[in-house]
Protein backbone atom coordinates (compact mmCIF):
# COMPACT_ATOMS: atom_id res chain seq x y z
CA UNK A 1 0.00 0.00 0.00
CA UNK A 2 1.26 3.41 -0.79
CA UNK A 3 2.51 5.23 2.23
CA UNK A 4 0.43 8.13 3.33
CA UNK A 5 2.14 11.41 3.05
CA UNK A 6 2.43 13.22 6.34
CA UNK A 7 1.87 16.89 6.34
CA UNK A 8 4.71 18.75 7.92
CA UNK A 9 3.56 21.66 9.94
CA UNK A 10 5.92 24.38 10.94
CA UNK A 11 5.89 25.35 14.57
CA UNK A 12 6.80 28.92 15.09
CA UNK A 13 8.50 29.68 18.38
CA UNK A 14 8.52 33.09 19.92
CA UNK A 15 11.93 34.55 20.34
CA UNK A 16 13.14 35.81 23.67
CA UNK A 17 12.86 39.46 22.72
CA UNK A 18 9.33 39.06 21.43
CA UNK A 19 8.26 37.18 24.55
CA UNK A 20 9.91 39.83 26.75
CA UNK A 21 8.04 42.53 24.84
CA UNK A 22 4.74 40.76 25.43
CA UNK A 23 5.24 40.70 29.23
CA UNK A 24 3.79 43.37 31.43
CA UNK A 25 5.83 45.48 33.84
CA UNK A 26 4.87 43.33 36.83
CA UNK A 27 5.79 40.13 35.00
CA UNK A 28 9.15 41.57 33.98
CA UNK A 29 9.84 42.59 37.62
CA UNK A 30 8.93 39.10 38.85
CA UNK A 31 11.16 37.54 36.20
CA UNK A 32 14.04 39.79 37.21
CA UNK A 33 13.48 38.87 40.86
CA UNK A 34 13.58 35.14 40.06
CA UNK A 35 16.87 35.58 38.22
CA UNK A 36 18.37 37.46 41.18
CA UNK A 37 17.22 34.75 43.61
CA UNK A 38 18.70 32.04 41.41
CA UNK A 39 22.01 33.88 41.19
CA UNK A 40 22.03 34.41 44.97
CA UNK A 41 21.38 30.71 45.60
CA UNK A 42 24.24 29.77 43.28
CA UNK A 43 26.57 32.12 45.17
CA UNK A 44 25.49 30.64 48.54
CA UNK A 45 26.03 27.10 47.22
CA UNK A 46 29.49 28.08 45.98
CA UNK A 47 30.34 29.57 49.38
CA UNK A 48 29.12 26.45 51.20
CA UNK A 49 31.22 24.22 48.96
CA UNK A 50 34.26 26.38 49.67
CA UNK A 51 33.67 26.27 53.44
CA UNK A 52 33.10 22.52 53.43
CA UNK A 53 36.52 22.04 51.83
CA UNK A 54 38.12 24.19 54.55
CA UNK A 55 36.61 22.28 57.51
CA UNK A 56 39.27 19.59 57.50
CA UNK A 57 39.05 15.80 57.70
CA UNK A 58 36.82 15.72 60.81
CA UNK A 59 33.46 14.28 59.66
CA UNK A 60 31.68 15.43 62.82
CA UNK A 61 32.62 19.11 62.54
CA UNK A 62 29.68 20.00 60.29
CA UNK A 63 27.48 18.66 57.51
CA UNK A 64 29.37 18.84 54.25
CA UNK A 65 27.61 20.40 51.30
CA UNK A 66 26.59 18.20 48.43
CA UNK A 67 23.83 18.15 45.87
CA UNK A 68 20.47 17.65 47.56
CA UNK A 69 21.95 17.60 51.08
CA UNK A 70 18.78 19.23 52.43
CA UNK A 71 16.86 16.01 51.83
CA UNK A 72 19.33 13.78 53.68
CA UNK A 73 18.08 12.15 56.88
CA UNK A 74 19.19 13.75 60.13
CA UNK A 75 22.14 11.94 61.70
CA UNK A 76 23.93 12.36 64.99
CA UNK A 77 26.70 10.61 66.87
CA UNK A 78 26.61 9.24 70.43
CA UNK A 79 28.89 7.06 72.54
CA UNK A 80 28.04 3.40 72.20
CA UNK A 81 28.69 2.88 75.91
CA UNK A 82 26.05 5.49 76.77
CA UNK A 83 23.36 3.30 75.16
CA UNK A 84 23.96 0.60 77.76
CA UNK A 85 21.29 0.18 80.43
CA UNK A 86 22.08 1.06 84.04
CA UNK A 87 21.69 -2.56 85.27
CA UNK A 88 24.07 -3.89 82.62
CA UNK A 89 26.54 -1.08 83.33
CA UNK A 90 26.57 -1.92 87.06
CA UNK A 91 27.17 -5.58 86.24
CA UNK A 92 30.09 -4.72 83.93
CA UNK A 93 31.60 -2.37 86.53
CA UNK A 94 31.39 -4.95 89.30
CA UNK A 95 32.97 -7.62 87.08
CA UNK A 96 35.87 -5.41 86.04
CA UNK A 97 36.71 -4.42 89.65
CA UNK A 98 38.37 -7.80 90.23
CA UNK A 99 40.30 -7.75 86.92
CA UNK A 100 43.58 -5.86 87.35
CA UNK A 101 45.95 -7.11 84.62
CA UNK A 102 46.04 -8.16 81.01
CA UNK A 103 46.41 -11.93 81.66
CA UNK A 104 43.33 -11.79 83.88
CA UNK A 105 41.45 -9.92 81.16
CA UNK A 106 42.23 -12.76 78.77
CA UNK A 107 40.15 -15.09 80.98
CA UNK A 108 36.99 -12.97 80.61
CA UNK A 109 35.90 -14.57 77.27
CA UNK A 110 35.13 -17.71 79.30
CA UNK A 111 32.01 -15.86 80.48
CA UNK A 112 29.12 -15.35 78.01
CA UNK A 113 29.06 -11.99 76.23
CA UNK A 114 32.66 -11.04 77.05
CA UNK A 115 35.53 -10.64 74.58
CA UNK A 116 39.15 -9.53 74.82
CA UNK A 117 41.20 -8.32 71.86
CA UNK A 118 44.94 -7.77 71.95
CA UNK A 119 46.47 -4.85 70.07
CA UNK A 120 49.99 -5.33 68.76
CA UNK A 121 52.31 -8.29 69.08
CA UNK A 122 54.00 -7.42 72.35
CA UNK A 123 50.96 -8.14 74.53
CA UNK A 124 50.91 -4.76 76.25
CA UNK A 125 47.45 -3.51 75.20
CA UNK A 126 44.12 -5.33 75.58
CA UNK A 127 40.57 -4.07 74.91
CA UNK A 128 37.71 -5.72 76.80
CA UNK A 129 34.21 -5.60 75.33
CA UNK A 130 30.82 -6.81 76.50
CA UNK A 131 28.18 -7.65 73.89
CA UNK A 132 30.18 -5.75 71.29
CA UNK A 133 30.58 -2.60 73.42
CA UNK A 134 34.10 -1.68 74.48
CA UNK A 135 34.12 -1.23 78.27
CA UNK A 136 37.78 -1.23 79.40
CA UNK A 137 41.35 -0.96 78.20
CA UNK A 138 44.37 -2.58 79.86
CA UNK A 139 47.83 -1.18 79.23
CA UNK A 140 51.14 -2.51 80.49
CA UNK A 141 53.50 0.32 81.39
CA UNK A 142 57.12 0.43 80.31
CA UNK A 143 59.57 -1.42 82.56
CA UNK A 144 63.31 -0.97 82.99
CA UNK A 145 65.55 -3.69 84.37
CA UNK A 146 68.47 -2.46 86.48
CA UNK A 147 71.49 -4.59 87.41
CA UNK A 148 72.96 -3.29 90.71
CA UNK A 149 76.67 -2.94 91.18
CA UNK A 150 78.44 -5.08 93.80
CA UNK A 151 77.72 -3.64 97.22
CA UNK A 152 75.00 -1.31 95.99
CA UNK A 153 71.81 -1.19 98.04
CA UNK A 154 68.51 -2.08 96.42
CA UNK A 155 66.09 0.88 96.59
CA UNK A 156 62.70 0.61 98.22
CA UNK A 157 60.66 1.39 95.10
CA UNK A 158 61.40 -1.93 93.41
CA UNK A 159 58.49 -3.54 91.56
CA UNK A 160 57.41 -6.48 93.69
CA UNK A 161 54.18 -7.57 91.97
CA UNK A 162 54.07 -7.81 88.14
CA UNK A 163 50.43 -6.69 88.25
CA UNK A 164 51.56 -3.23 89.34
CA UNK A 165 52.80 -2.60 85.79
CA UNK A 166 49.24 -2.79 84.41
CA UNK A 167 46.85 0.16 84.16
CA UNK A 168 43.09 -0.13 83.60
CA UNK A 169 41.17 2.61 81.80
CA UNK A 170 37.42 2.66 82.32
CA UNK A 171 35.72 3.37 78.98
CA UNK A 172 32.27 3.75 80.57
CA UNK A 173 33.19 6.86 82.54
CA UNK A 174 33.40 10.47 81.52
CA UNK A 175 35.88 11.75 78.99
CA UNK A 176 39.10 13.49 79.98
CA UNK A 177 37.64 16.88 79.09
CA UNK A 178 34.52 16.40 81.22
CA UNK A 179 36.48 14.91 84.10
CA UNK A 180 38.56 18.08 84.31
CA UNK A 181 35.93 20.45 82.94
CA UNK A 182 36.56 23.23 85.46
CA UNK A 183 40.32 23.16 85.01
CA UNK A 184 39.96 22.94 81.24
CA UNK A 185 37.61 25.92 81.07
CA UNK A 186 39.80 27.93 83.43
CA UNK A 187 42.88 27.07 81.39
CA UNK A 188 41.12 28.18 78.18
CA UNK A 189 39.99 31.43 79.79
CA UNK A 190 43.53 32.11 81.00
CA UNK A 191 44.88 31.39 77.52
CA UNK A 192 42.36 33.83 76.01
CA UNK A 193 43.21 36.48 78.62
CA UNK A 194 46.91 35.91 77.98
CA UNK A 195 46.38 36.32 74.25
CA UNK A 196 44.47 39.57 74.76
CA UNK A 197 47.10 40.91 77.15
CA UNK A 198 49.87 39.98 74.72
CA UNK A 199 48.13 41.85 71.91
CA UNK A 200 47.58 44.85 74.22
CA UNK A 201 51.25 44.84 75.22
CA UNK A 202 52.22 44.74 71.56
CA UNK A 203 49.94 47.70 70.84
CA UNK A 204 51.39 49.65 73.77
CA UNK A 205 54.93 48.87 72.60
CA UNK A 206 54.11 50.20 69.14
CA UNK A 207 52.59 53.33 70.69
CA UNK A 208 55.66 53.76 72.90
CA UNK A 209 57.95 53.49 69.89
CA UNK A 210 55.97 56.10 67.97
CA UNK A 211 55.92 58.48 70.96
CA UNK A 212 59.67 57.99 71.50
CA UNK A 213 60.32 58.87 67.87
CA UNK A 214 58.17 62.01 68.17
CA UNK A 215 59.91 62.96 71.44
CA UNK A 216 63.33 62.66 69.84
CA UNK A 217 62.13 64.84 66.97
CA UNK A 218 60.84 67.50 69.40
CA UNK A 219 64.08 67.37 71.42
CA UNK A 220 66.13 67.97 68.28
CA UNK A 221 63.90 70.94 67.42
CA UNK A 222 64.30 72.36 70.97
CA UNK A 223 68.09 71.96 70.74
CA UNK A 224 68.12 73.78 67.40
CA UNK A 225 66.00 76.62 68.84
CA UNK A 226 68.28 76.92 71.89
CA UNK A 227 71.33 77.15 69.63
CA UNK A 228 69.61 79.88 67.60
CA UNK A 229 68.68 81.73 70.80
CA UNK A 230 72.25 81.60 72.13
CA UNK A 231 73.59 82.85 68.80
CA UNK A 232 71.16 85.80 68.84
CA UNK A 233 72.16 86.60 72.43
CA UNK A 234 75.82 86.67 71.45
CA UNK A 235 75.12 88.95 68.49
CA UNK A 236 73.06 91.29 70.72
CA UNK A 237 75.83 91.45 73.35
CA UNK A 238 78.43 92.22 70.66
CA UNK A 239 76.20 94.96 69.23
CA UNK A 240 75.77 96.55 72.66
CA UNK A 241 79.46 96.39 73.52
CA UNK A 242 80.56 98.32 70.38
CA UNK A 243 81.13 102.22 71.04
CA UNK A 244 79.12 104.58 68.86
CA UNK A 245 81.05 106.99 66.54
CA UNK A 246 81.40 110.81 67.26
CA UNK A 247 79.58 111.86 64.11
CA UNK A 248 76.53 109.95 65.22
CA UNK A 249 76.77 111.58 68.70
CA UNK A 250 77.10 115.13 67.22
CA UNK A 251 74.21 114.66 64.87
CA UNK A 252 72.18 113.46 67.80
CA UNK A 253 73.01 116.58 69.94
CA UNK A 254 72.32 119.00 66.99
CA UNK A 255 68.94 117.48 66.43
CA UNK A 256 68.11 117.76 70.12
CA UNK A 257 69.25 121.46 70.23
CA UNK A 258 67.20 122.33 67.18
CA UNK A 259 64.13 120.89 68.75
CA UNK A 260 64.80 122.91 71.96
CA UNK A 261 65.19 126.30 70.11
CA UNK A 262 62.13 125.63 68.00
CA UNK A 263 60.14 125.04 71.17
CA UNK A 264 61.30 128.38 72.65
CA UNK A 265 60.38 130.35 69.53
CA UNK A 266 56.92 128.88 69.54
CA UNK A 267 56.46 130.04 73.16
CA UNK A 268 57.49 133.66 72.36
CA UNK A 269 55.07 133.86 69.50
CA UNK A 270 52.33 132.92 71.81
Amino acid sequence: MPSKSKKKTKKFKHTGKARHAELTAEQRAARRKRKLNKRRKEEIAKLLRKKSRQRGPNPYSAVRFHQGYVFDPVRYTVLTASQMSSEREEMVTSTLKTVTSGPEAMTLPEKPGWATHGIGFDGRVYIVSYLGTEVALFFKRQLTEVVPEPGEKVPEGVLQDPKEAWMRLDLLGRSAEKSHFVLTQQHRRLEEANRLLTSRVQTLDDLNDSLTYKLEDKESQITHLEDTKNALKRELAIARSKPRSKSKRASGTNVAAGKHTQHRVSKRDK
